[in-house]
């Protein structure tokens, strides 16, 4: 009898479902940890943030996953989502942008200097590009450069 009541706990911990803060967590660090790799913990910061932006804006799903997961016209918005193989190979990294978006989705911390942006781009560094011919320049105002991330609000 003594060992139903130690594995009980262990089995009913098993079926509780994980809380959707907790979720959103680790959706935002999947793309902070592909996304802002090699990036300072600002950077990392500002993607989470930019992240959590959308949840607020009109044109953006209103729930952080699917923020992360969104396609517009066959367009991934988080370019790791192309990649075929999205296994975290460092963990301590994961760990590192998983710290990070729990403090911005925590409000604890943030990057003032991209305040309310929700559109960005590698604009430099090894996969950088030029300004995306799609993007309506007028309808973007620019915030700042962090590591080789543009960031812009929408106007």
């Amino acid at each position: 009898m003594k060992k139903l009541v130690f594995l009980l706990p262990l089995f009913l911990n098993c079926c509780i479902a994980m809380p959707s803060f907790a979720i959103d967590a680790h959706c935002v660090a999947k793309a902070v940890y592909f996304e802002a790799r090699g990036e300072s913990y600002a950077g990392h910061a500002a993607i989470a943030q930019l992240i959590m932006n959308r949840t607020a804006h009109r044109a953006y799903p209103d729930k952080p996953c699917d923020v992360v997961k969104y396609r517009r016209n066959g367009v991934w918005h988080f370019s790791f989502w192309n990649k075929r193989d999205l296994t975290i190979r460092k963990e301590d990294r994961y760990n590192l942008a998983l710290s990070i978006t729990k403090c911005v989705i925590d409000r604890e911390c943030s990057v003032p200097a991209i305040r309310d942006s929700t559109v960005y781009y590698a604009c430099s560094g090894p996969n950088g590009i030029s300004f995306p011919k799609t993007w309506d320049k007028r309808k973007l105002k620019f915030q700042a450069k962090l590591g080789h991330h543009c960031f812009f609000e929408e106007v």
